[in-house]
């Protein structure tokens, strides 16, 4: 059954609960999951541009985010596209910190050689 959510400012909801999001099985084929997961990677780089972020953005939440784009993007290919640009459409990556760039490093940390090997 589709997800059915709606929320009218993502900020004002607890970004480690909206990380979860990506544990219910979900596909970006239900726009109501689409527009969330696109919202709470949006939160997500705001709180990472922030100094004390590890007291609101706990590691284990990040990982649920991550281990959904593993699964969609590397391992089953699935809406390649559309979750590439889900990360990086309306990003302000002037205002990244070193802990943006280890969250996208981690989320494309196995891309290429995945990638490489369906290719081939």
């Amino acid at each position: 059954e589709q997800l059915k959510i709606i929320i009218s400012d993502i900020n004002n909801y607890d970004i480690n609960i909206l990380c979860n999001i990506c544990c219910c099985e979900q596909s970006i084929d239900n726009i109501n999951f689409k527009n969330l997961l696109k919202g709470t990677i949006l939160v997500i780089n705001k709180i990472l541009s922030q100094e004390s972020n590890n007291r609101i953005l706990d590691l284990s939440s990040q990982t649920k985010v991550i281990n959904y784009f593993h699964e969609k993007l590397i391992r089953a290919m699935d809406y390649s596209e559309e979750l590439i640009n889900m990360l990086f459409d309306e990003v302000d990556f002037s205002s990244f910190k070193h802990d943006n760039f280890d969250f996208y490093e981690h989320m494309f940390a196995d891309f290429p050689v995945v990638f490489f090997l369906k290719s081939w």
